[in-house]
């Protein structure tokens, strides 16, 4: 009776890592998206990020070879950033096609380039935080769960891994007498 409650709570773990898998496939997904938007729309992103940084020094300071040699480093910045960001989506869908082989390593590798993603998309921009936090909190509380749950996979794999080599030196001790 035992092994079959065993399974049974394996079979609910399992569950919550296929769960995990859909959220890293979404949160790939849409990372990769908003991404390869910001790669479609860098010439109006560096635009407004150059208003904003001239309204803060003042435009008369700056000539127009300038203005112009400041625009092409915010374009490099926001390619560079949208590249990057594509990357960790990759990683994320990456991530989702490896976390029933490699439950614990996907499930806080996941939680850890999430978390870092956020910390470092707040850094280049502080408002992104707030923007949409309820699904932010609810992927970040599913990922926790789905880390639980793998190390539980895992622990109790390792505990069946362990009982089938002695159900198998016993059966060869048996063979032998």
């Amino acid at each position: 009776m035992a092994f079959a409650l065993g399974s049974l709570a394996q079979s609910a773990r399992l569950q919550q890592l296929l769960v995990c898998r859909k959220i890293l496939l979404f949160v790939g997904i849409v990372t990769i998206a908003a991404n390869l938007f910001g790669f479609l729309v860098v010439d109006q992103a560096a635009e407004q990020l150059l208003r904003e940084e001239l309204a803060e020094a003042g435009a008369q300071d700056f000539a127009p070879e300038e203005i112009e040699r400041r625009a092409a480093d915010m374009r490099r910045r926001v390619q560079l950033e949208s590249g990057l960001f594509v990357a960790v989506g990759v990683a994320f869908l990456v991530l989702a096609g490896l976390v029933t082989w490699l439950p614990v390593i996907c499930t806080t590798g996941g939680l850890a380039l999430y978390v870092g993603g956020q910390a470092f998309a707040a850094y280049l921009n502080p408002w992104i935080l707030s923007n949409g936090w309820v699904i932010k909190l609810l992927i970040v509380a599913g990922l926790v769960r789905a880390v639980m749950a793998a190390f539980a996979y895992e622990n109790h794999r390792a505990e069946e891994r362990l009982v089938d080599a002695s159900d198998t030196a016993l059966e060869q001790n048996a063979f032998q007498a």
